[in-house]
């Protein structure tokens, strides 16, 4: 019921109008970010659309009421981008930025890493020629518009190791990500694959011969995951990145 008239009211107020909604019923609003959500328009261009979001430096909630576009960007090539929205003198506006969002100061909410006047909203990747790779967001999911079988995406090919080897996701998976998707299969036709999460040992799937699976498997801050073939094995598994969760 807070979080919903909050939206309501940021959607009618001007642009920039600060929210004074740093408690409701003494229930701190410091995470608070309603819409917002981050849209892929092509290589070069990426969209906010309307919301409202807390940006720790003002300790208030601001109003975003209108879609804010960024375009003919010239981007680092293979490099995540994060996303983040501020005030430029008094005028709601957004910024990609190479550098990485802080720790999160109150629930999921995050602040640019030294300037705590940007609101981290989402990450993006750019590809080998530094286009912004495809992307779906559905709240805080983003799916890949893309063939995940290649680079990045792909982030284990024939593995085929029998004790417990390391996955690195950061290619695939910004740093923010509590969960992430996967494809895994296993093609070995008579040996079982086990894959594992570095959140603790109760995060374990085994993946039975032939099998292919579709997961959303959690990750925390070290971005990897784990597996091992049983012994024996012939053929390999393979695992593919198709979308990632960001904590905001």
């Amino acid at each position: 019921m807070v979080f919903n008239a909050a939206r309501s009211l940021a959607a009618e107020l001007p642009a920039g109008d600060l929210l004074d909604l740093g408690t409701v019923d003494n229930t701190p609003l410091a995470d608070y970010i309603g819409g917002a959500k981050m849209v892929w328009n092509s290589g070069t261009s990426v969209s906010v659309t309307s919301g409202a979001m807390y940006i720790q430096s003002l300790a208030k909630v601001v109003a975003f009421p209108s879609t804010l576009t960024l375009s003919s960007l010239s981007l680092a090539a293979s490099t995540w981008h994060h996303l983040y929205g501020y005030l430029n003198a008094g005028t709601p506006a957004i910024e990609l930025s190479t550098t990485a969002p802080a720790a999160a100061y109150s629930g999921f909410a995050r602040s640019k890493t030294g300037d705590t006047s940007r609101r981290y909203i989402g990450s993006t990747l750019t590809d080998g020629t530094g286009a912004l790779l495809g992307v779906k967001m559905a709240a805080s999911k983003a799916a890949y518009l893309k063939d995940c079988t290649t680079t990045p995406n792909r982030v284990l090919s024939n593995g085929m190791a029998t004790t417990s080897t390391n996955i690195s996701l950061s290619g695939a998976v910004p740093i923010t990500s509590g969960s992430v998707t996967i494809v895994a299969q296993n093609l070995d036709p008579s040996k079982a694959a086990v894959i594992g999460s570095s959140l603790g040992s109760a995060q374990i799937y085994t993946l039975n011969p032939g099998g292919r699976y579709a997961l959303d498997f959690p990750v925390d801050g070290s971005q990897n995951m784990t597996y091992l073939m049983a012994a024996g094995a012939v053929s390999g598994l393979y695992i593919d990145v198709i979308g990632y969760t960001v904590e905001r």
